[in-house]
């Protein structure tokens, strides 16, 4: 067992995760930003006790699609990285509107960082989000 709780590797042009990330069992906050990131492993769902990850600057745009296929099943991607608390960022990700999956799971959400993206609205679901302060 590894004590890591942080790990920051934004911008080391990472084009894919270190396989050894999955025995930071302890990490709670992973910081992705601006790397070249396509995919997400699914091993990622590993890291039990991860309460944030930063991704903007990253080129997900298939993540959630690619979280849709088994062995997950149509859990969505918050659930699935056990972000269902704290903090999620997903700035600079070019979305026109939220996907539905998205929203699933995101009800204890305190941080939620949607800056440039290109937004008209938000869902309703956000009048559901009596813990988002930010």
């Amino acid at each position: 067992d590894v004590d890591v709780l942080r790990l920051d590797l934004s911008d080391c042009g990472l084009h894919e995760l270190p396989s050894s990330i999955m025995r930071l069992t302890n990490l709670t906050a992973l910081d992705l930003r601006d790397n070249d990131l396509s995919v997400l492993p699914v091993e990622l769902g590993l890291l039990t006790a991860l309460e944030s990850i930063a991704l903007d600057g990253n080129p997900l745009s298939e993540t959630y699609e690619l979280l849709r296929q088994p062995p997950h099943g149509d859990m969505a991607a918050v659930h699935f990285l056990n972000v269902s608390s704290i903090s999620l960022d997903l700035s600079e990700r070019g979305f026109a509107e939220l996907p539905q999956l998205l929203m699933r799971h995101t009800e204890n959400l305190v941080e939620l960082n949607l800056a440039k993206n290109r937004l008209k609205y938000l869902p309703y679901v956000f009048t559901e989000l009596a813990e988002l302060q930010e």
